[in-house]
């Protein structure tokens, strides 16, 4: 039954639409009074690549024929199609079905309107943005109005600023704030999210709330403040009844309880894999006082990255920072990194503090006399020089060093030092703050630093500037450290003796968390 209502759906809907990439979802029953302005505001869309699926639950009333009416006299690009159930589903069950066909079209987002809902103009092209802002989320959700009557409206705001979260994040958040994402007109779904998940029909009242849980569990998920919808809760019997019913109570405490226990089984993944890549060192590291610890941790975890990346051919898979080629291309490198290397470096001595698989190296190496690079990990070291070889860099020279400071380079011989997407994922401040003492002790006087750090405030799996992480078992996005005022960074680098302070605000590069990125630069 479903297979053959897909067929009509994909071939009605890619009929001169292989654009679209949205798919709306209305699911709707004896609807005939407040469907047609779901519908308006849906049309009314400044997004254009959207389709929309009306999924009539065997109505009694006719909720079809307007459909049909507004089809006609509104839908003149032949975005909408109407499927009518043969039989009831149940109300959860017409969900399923949405679910059920958007699987079957090539549909890259599933946004859910449910019948009397509406979407502000720019929803669509707002929440579709974030996704390609950050093209690892699963869900991005929004603030929205609920019309609790016909006199009294509210806004529903989870939280005050954007917020990105990883998803042991995403799960604190429930946990503090109930059901942030909130009602599903204020959400977009990516593909891969729903892949293999479904509403669970026993639950009921809190079905979506289940559903959206599974799915931020897995994947990266996004929070807007913007208030993009409205939900018409006067207009639902079902809210109306379960809203105060001690069944829904009790389903509300379930779905604590469950939230709890993905957080716990979390946790233990993650002491799981620290003790797979560990092994016989987990007794070392217990062993290691404060920053040496951390320390460990790092190489231990960056050198199972490196072994499990793969550079060797164009597809290159690199587990270490990722997103490879989308780094290298990403003109913020030029632009600020870069800002004050001019053609007076050609003879000068570089240093790429954190250089990995040595892209940055073979990127820039040409506009010094050598560009040399430095990393905690062995393994980071044994495919830079892979890498060096293979786009013939000849002579650029590569150090591990201990992950705490630049022991065995010798003081003032660099005139420049770089680092990106490497002292954020350091979330140990006295470390952080020891290397910036050793860049300034082997750069020669008048050298420059220039570095990358993740800036804003609600970092997902962050710590404070400050905060010293010793006894973290995670790194690399696991627990960063963000920055939140420029003002840190300045007072730590004036302290040391550095001078002429400046830095660059921008937006987050490939595959990173911070809600910003931030440049800065300054002398010796």
């Amino acid at each position: 039954h479903s297979g053959g209502l897909a067929r009509i759906l994909e071939s009605a809907m890619n009929r001169e639409h292989s654009e679209n990439d949205v798919l709306v979802c209305v699911p709707t029953f004896n609807s005939q009074g407040s469907i047609q302005e779901t519908l308006k505001s849906i049309f009314s869309q400044t997004y254009r690549n959207f389709n929309v699926l009306v999924v009539d639950n065997h109505s009694t009333d006719q909720t079809a024929s307007v459909v049909q009416q507004f089809k006609n006299e509104f839908d003149k690009e032949g975005k909408l199609t109407l499927v009518q159930n043969k039989e009831n589903l149940g109300r959860i069950g017409n969900w399923n079905q949405c679910l059920n066909l958007f699987k079957e079209t090539s549909h890259a987002y599933l946004k859910f309107v449910f019948a009397g809902d509406t979407l502000g103009e720019q929803c669509l092209e707002k929440l579709r943005g974030i996704f390609e802002q950050y093209p690892r989320l699963s869900v991005v959700a929004s603030g929205y109005f609920v019309h609790v009557s016909d006199n009294e409206v509210r806004e529903k705001v989870s939280f005050e600023q954007p917020r990105y979260f990883a998803p042991l994040e995403a799960l604190r958040a429930f946990l503090a704030k109930g059901n942030w994402v909130g009602a599903p007109v204020s959400s977009m779904f990516s593909r891969e999210a729903v892949q293999g998940l479904r509403f669970p029909e026993k639950l009921g009242w809190v079905a979506d709330w289940k559903f959206c849980v599974d799915i931020v569990s897995r994947h990266d998920s996004f929070y807007t403040p913007e208030l993009l919808s409205r939900f018409y809760a006067s207009q639902r019997k079902y809210y109306s009844q379960h809203k105060t019913d001690l069944r829904s109570s009790m389903q509300d405490i379930l779905m604590y309880s469950f939230i709890l226990r993905k957080i716990l089984q979390k946790k233990f993944r993650s002491l799981l894999h620290f003790l797979k890549i560990a092994k016989l060192g987990f007794l070392r590291w217990l062993a290691l006082p404060g920053p040496k610890r951390y320390a460990f941790m790092q190489k231990l975890s960056y050198d199972q990255l490196a072994e499990t990346s793969d550079y060797s051919s164009e597809s290159m898979q690199d587990r270490v920072v990722g997103s490879y080629g989308e780094h290298d291309s990403w003109k913020d490198y030029d632009e600020y990194l870069m800002k004050y290397v001019d053609a007076s470096f050609e003879n000068k001595f570089a240093l790429d503090f954190g250089c990995g698989p040595g892209r940055n190296i073979i990127k820039y190496h040409n506009r010094f006399k050598r560009l040399d690079g430095v990393d905690i990990s062995e393994k980071n070291i044994k495919n830079a020089k892979e890498q060096l070889a293979r786009f013939h860099v000849a002579n650029s020279e590569l150090f591990v060093n201990n992950g705490r400071d630049l022991a065995g380079i010798p003081s003032a011989a660099y005139d420049f030092i770089m680092s990106t997407i490497c002292l954020q994922h350091i979330c140990v401040y006295s470390t952080r703050y020891n290397l910036l003492k050793e860049f300034f002790r082997v750069l020669k006087p008048g050298g420059r630093i220039s570095i990358q750090v993740g800036y804003g405030k609600n970092a997902p799996n962050s710590v404070p500037y400050t905060e010293d992480n010793v006894n973290a078992i995670v790194t690399n996005r696991g627990c960063d450290a963000r920055v939140e005022d420029p003002e840190q960074i300045r007072r730590d680098l004036e302290a040391i003796g550095f001078q002429g302070f400046e830095y660059w605000v921008r937006p987050t590069g490939p595959g990173d968390t911070h809600p910003n990125w931030i440049f800065f630069t300054a002398k010796k």
